[in-house]
């Protein structure tokens, strides 16, 4: 079966790594606790373009620890013949390297050698990448992301975290990790 994951947010805990580089440049605050930041940091500290440019370093990406049960279960589904695809809003624009620091990330976490693709996609046109690329399964930590994706992409799924808290007042459904994994067992007949 086809299934896509997003990296940050997902499969990589680069939450801490952003808060702490927009704090070094002094785009996000000193003493923001990262339990109380919710949708997208541009947002919600103000950060410009040019700004979110400066803290989205290759190194940020790099040291972005990765989720361990996640991790775990792509592995596994990988190891089961799964078409394993990462979907990532990250871009050269942003980041120049990003391409080559994300395979260096995924293959230092056992996770490149096996994926059926890498895809740097803007996040409001994964829900079109996925449609055309037919991949029926995807995990997404944001709720701007899931949105468009509801009855369009058939199994879209909200990780929950405490940035997307406010998603089920929009009627989109946040799912726990292990919820998640059995669904996606059940789905590809695992």
């Amino acid at each position: 079966m086809r299934m896509g994951f997003d990296l940050d947010g997902v499969v990589a805990d680069s939450l801490p790594q952003m808060v702490a580089e927009g704090q070094r440049i002094g785009c996000i605050p000193r003493g923001v606790v990262l339990g109380e930041i919710r949708g997208k940091l541009e947002d919600r500290f103000g950060i410009s373009d040019d700004d979110m440019k400066r803290m989205l370093t290759r190194e940020v990406y790099l040291r972005s620890a990765p989720v361990p049960e996640i991790v775990s279960d792509v592995r596994r589904w990988m190891d089961e013949g799964h078409d394993v695809h990462f979907v990532t809003a990250r871009t050269e624009d942003f980041t120049p390297g990003v391409q080559a620091t994300t395979v260096e990330w995924l293959d230092e976490h056992g996770l490149w050698i096996d994926c059926a693709g890498l895809h740097h996609v803007r996040s409001s046109k994964k829900w079109l990448f996925l449609k055309r690329a037919a991949i029926p399964i995807f995990v997404d930590d944001m709720t701007h992301v899931i949105r468009p994706m509801v009855g369009v992409v058939p199994h879209p799924f909200l990780l929950a975290s405490e940035e997307n808290v406010d998603a089920e007042a929009e009627g989109i459904r946040r799912w726990s990790w292990g919820e998640i994994r059995v669904e996606i067992d059940r789905l590809s007949g695992g």
